[in-house]
């Protein structure tokens, strides 16, 4: 037979506040759309550079280039997951709206 164990108010009320703090964290850990929109646009970027690089080069039978872009092309998604596993909001962080400061220049 299992022994009862009955919870005092105090223990009830933390296991509620333990409950809600994971919520909170599941919550903040999500990929919003600031970091897809962030993911999305270097690899893009990535893209846009080899595309641009291989025409004003005139040729494609550049090894060292191949090797470049391969290489990135493979890091950036590794990178992300890392990033995306370690701090989520990290990424969507990058993602978001720029914050350049004034330094109290008004316009």
């Amino acid at each position: 037979m299992k022994p009862s164990y009955n919870r005092t108010g105090r223990e009830k009320r933390q296991k509620i506040q333990e409950r809600d703090t994971m919520k909170e964290k599941t919550a903040r850990n999500r990929l919003r759309m600031s970091g897809v929109k962030y993911i999305v646009r270097i690899h893009l970027s990535l893209g846009l550079m080899s595309v641009i690089f291989f025409c004003l080069a005139g040729r494609i039978d550049m090894p060292r280039a191949w090797i470049f872009f391969i290489v990135s092309f493979v890091y950036y998604p590794l990178s992300a997951i890392f990033v995306y596993a370690r701090n989520p909001e990290l990424i969507n962080v990058r993602g978001g709206k720029k914050m350049v400061p004034n330094h109290g220049i008004q316009f």
